[in-house]
């Protein structure tokens, strides 16, 4: 059966996700004094170590895609498992607190970004403004380019080309602020261009929820006044 399993059996022979993977000290709410977690305590632990630890477990990891010694870490089998979507979401709206009031619109690009960012504009009751690829939008639009996504880059034959994104005109007031939500931060060209159209149609940037960030690849924004979350993170490129 798909699905969430403890049986360390069954998750050897069928690949699905074990949670044996830490040692017995992980799963309780102790820390290094000694003393029992209080609530809001055990509420933390859960959003910075057991629930990112268990969306990276259900995060598959390709070899040698799209070069050699490079790991793909390929988001989709979250959406396998039914408690992903749910656990990310809340991680994000946790991680809000009450600045969750002040966010009037979600940015996202395509095409994964859509599941991740639609799942939190819905949590949020916040309008989801879709950034897509040149060409697929009608209408009056805002463009933007950039060098391509970090998978893009490392493809030889591509690596030399460059993208374009466009939001419909007016897709963001003025004034409004603005949570960009993907699913990966690698080198940072894309949240810079979403960054770049969201400024282009005076909304402000406020905060940025990755799924998934590659930390030494060094891809935040460098303005301070944008916080970023990252649920996973990543070595390597």
């Amino acid at each position: 059966a798909r699905g969430w399993s403890h049986d360390k059996e069954i998750d050897e022979s069928h690949g699905e996700c074990a949670v044996d993977f830490k040692p017995d000290a992980f799963w309780d709410l102790m820390y290094e004094n000694n003393q029992e977690s209080t609530h809001a305590s055990a509420a933390e632990w859960v959003r910075a170590v057991l629930a990112p630890a268990i969306l990276t477990k259900c995060t598959r990891s390709i070899p040698d895609i799209p070069q050699p010694g490079i790991q793909y870490r390929d988001p989709t089998t979250l959406l396998l498992q039914p408690f992903a979507l749910p656990l990310w979401t809340g991680l994000v709206v946790s991680w809000l607190g009450s600045s969750r009031d002040r966010i009037d619109a979600v940015v996202t690009p395509e095409a994964l970004g859509y599941v991740f960012a639609g799942a939190v504009a819905s949590a949020l009751k916040t309008p989801l403004v879709l950034v897509r690829k040149q060409g697929k939008l009608e209408g009056d639009t805002n463009r933007v380019d950039y060098c391509g996504s970090n998978m893009y880059q490392l493809k030889p034959h591509m690596s030399s080309d460059r993208c374009s994104f466009e939001m419909v005109a007016g897709a963001v007031v003025p004034g409004q602020k603005v949570l960009i939500v993907d699913d990966c931060l690698a080198r940072g060209a894309t949240v810079s261009a979403m960054l770049d159209l969201v400024q282009q149609q005076g909304g402000v940037v406020s905060k940025v929820a990755i799924l998934m960030e590659l930390p030494d690849l060094s891809g935040r924004p460098k303005t301070k006044d944008v916080d970023v979350f990252s649920a996973m993170q990543f070595p390597g490129a």
